[in-house]
């Protein structure tokens, strides 16, 4: 009743304007380290969801410092929230172009398998490879199977992990090993009565190795594949299926690394 007499008001309670603050900075520090971890653009659910939960917070620790320091405490609290939310902001910026800039990065190391399809321009960017310098030159190396036109990308298998570049990026790369296996025409057919046949067929496997720098092909050979068992007498067929194979042995992994070594792994 003094500070009435006064012409003063009562101080308002800062408590719930602060605990405000904690409410929505919560979800919105949550939602924003999602948006950091994962979001490629601003405009994406995760800043959506973010950028107004924490400009609530920013408001209601504004006016919560306000009623602690008056005119004073509300200067103090938007220079903190606008402070905060700009750092924020320009963090996840920097993080989006790193994103960006990384999946850029990986797009052009995962287009090299275009050498293994005729596309063999040369890229500057990409490491030297000095045939004969002794040491491990980083290697992409696509295998295409005998009943596929795709190239997939077998750097990670345990044969060829050992050369694969430290950072799946171009400048990190020296070599493409383009591994595509064969199907030769069948070297026999063998006839059974019901009108059945069996095929002896062999598969080979093509290797090629090119340097990304120059775009050279730097060694090139055919893997010969196992011969195909002898038909039989008789002969076991499945189901409805009037044809079948006799496969080879198709060069593995292993042997195929083997081939390649001398030219990766330079001593």
């Amino acid at each position: 009743m003094e500070l009435e007499r006064m012409g003063k008001k009562p101080r308002k309670s800062p408590l719930w304007p602060l605990l405000g603050a904690v409410l929505f900075f919560g979800p919105g520090g949550v939602t924003y380290g999602f948006a950091v971890g994962e979001a490629m653009r601003f405009a994406s659910d995760w800043v959506y969801i973010c950028t107004p939960l924490l400009v609530l917070a920013g408001v209601c620790l504004t006016l919560g410092i306000g009623r602690l320091f008056d005119k004073v405490g509300l200067i103090i609290g938007l220079v903190l929230s606008l402070a905060g939310l700009g750092a924020a902001y320009v963090n996840l910026d920097g993080e989006i172009a790193r994103r960006q800039e990384y999946r850029r990065k990986v797009g052009e190391y995962k287009d090299l398998k275009r050498f293994c399809q005729g596309k063999t321009q040369a890229d500057a960017r990409a490491m030297a490879y000095e045939s004969g310098k002794p040491g491990l030159a980083p290697t992409a190396v696509y295998f295409a199977g005998r009943y596929s036109s795709g190239r997939f990308d077998s750097s990670y298998k345990a044969e060829f992990s050992k050369w694969r570049p430290v950072k799946p990026f171009l400048e990190a790369t020296a070599l493409v090993a383009c591994v595509q296996e064969q199907s030769l025409p069948p070297l026999e057919t063998c006839h059974y009565t019901g009108g059945r046949s069996l095929k002896r067929v062999r598969t080979d496997v093509d290797i090629k190795l090119f340097a990304v720098k120059t775009g050279k092909l730097v060694f090139e050979t055919r893997m010969r594949g196992g011969e195909p068992r002898a038909c039989g007498g008789t002969e076991k067929f499945y189901g409805s299926y009037k044809d079948s194979t006799i496969p080879g042995k198709v060069p593995s992994f292993a042997e195929t690394a083997d081939v390649l070594r001398p030219h990766v792994e330079i001593k």
